[in-house]
């Protein structure tokens, strides 16, 4: 963002794309913006936060209005992991003295203060995902004492419970009070409501990451096995057999699922790729080239649009695949959550 002196204020520069150029009047707490676009000058209130990004080497938590404006800035030290619950629960996993392998701290962030309401120490988390539906409660997949890794919910009530310890353990989802969890070796694992395990399955490969499906029961699942060439994405159902699996063709490691839709996003950071798949696996979009390479943790709203974090910028395709405005000057972009 940058700064031009005009009359007894200051004009914040918050963005140049093909939305025209922003100037916030203030520094980084506008009270309104100016759009100057081809048709002229026109005033825009900013809206609320639509998104929050995790800015590790700027030790910021960013929020974005619908525009990708800048509207709240909350200052924590090098954030790594995001949650964002569906009532505006903000977590974040916070690196400490010896960076992503050392101890972390788990905060969460009161909404409209920005105050720390709880804090946790946990070992480095692999892992850190809302509960839908969950009373603002997160997973975490953290690498526990003796080798072991933990999956442990953690509630906004402060109650801390362990799920299951493992060896493999690698990403966990939780919604319909269940929780599904991916380990490295390729199994998944699902437990209920009180912690039971329900079922077990080994799908092979690389579980990179789970999420909760466009229905009840079902889920979607990444394997991140053998790069671009090997990838699999699939959806399962309830007994977590598949619905379908399909060849993802790019190297991604994360999803980016649309909210309420059969329809997920995955981002290539290394070439610098986005695809999107629908119903019955169909690829929709094949090979969208972003404008930064390392972008590949990506998070998309009920309208389809995401949001696609890259080092120092964040990207932004709609529904259709077209680029849209983005916004940078970051330091080190990690994570990024789309408000529900």
């Amino acid at each position: 963002m940058g700064a031009a002196r005009a009359g007894r204020g200051w004009l914040a520069v918050a963005r140049i794309g093909r939305g025209g150029l922003w100037i916030g009047a203030g520094a980084l707490a506008c009270a309104g913006f100016l759009a100057l676009t081809s048709s002229g000058a026109q005033a825009r209130e900013p809206g609320p936060v639509a998104g929050w990004l995790a800015d590790r080497d700027g030790d910021a938590l960013v929020g974005l209005d619908a525009d990708r404006l800048e509207v709240r800035r909350i200052a924590v030290d090098a954030p790594v992991e995001l949650a964002l619950g569906a009532a505006g629960d903000l977590w974040v996993a916070c690196a400490g003295p010896l960076g992503p392998v050392g101890a972390h701290r788990l905060l969460l962030i009161e909404d409209e203060s920005g105050a720390i309401a709880r804090e946790f120490s946990l070992g480095p988390v692999l892992d850190l995902e809302a509960v839908e539906g969950g009373q603002g409660s997160v997973l975490a997949v953290e690498l526990a004492s003796g080798g072991e890794r933990a999956v442990v919910r953690i509630g906004a009530d402060g109650a801390l419970a362990t799920l299951e310890r493992s060896v493999d353990a690698f990403c966990a989802a939780g919604a319909w009070g269940c929780t599904l969890v991916g380990s490295e070796r390729g199994e998944l694992r699902l437990f209920g409501p009180d912690g039971q395990r329900l079922l077990r399955r080994s799908l092979g490969g690389v579980i990179s990451d789970v999420a909760p499906g466009p229905e009840p029961g079902c889920w979607w699942v990444l394997d991140a096995a053998g790069g671009a060439g090997g990838t699999r994405l699939a959806l399962l159902g309830r007994d977590l057999s598949s619905r379908w699996e399909a060849a993802a063709g790019v190297a991604a490691l994360t999803l980016a699922p649309q909210r309420g839709a059969e329809r997920v996003w995955l981002c290539d950071g290394e070439g610098a790729l986005a695809r999107r798949f629908g119903p019955g696996g169909a690829v929709e979009l094949a090979h969208i080239g972003l404008a930064h390479s390392g972008a590949s943790r990506a998070s998309c709203g009920s309208d389809g649009v995401a949001w696609i974090a890259a080092p120092g910028a964040l990207l932004c395709l709609d529904g259709s695949g077209a680029r849209w405005p983005g916004q940078g000057g970051y330091g080190f972009l990690v994570d990024v959550e789309r408000v529900r």
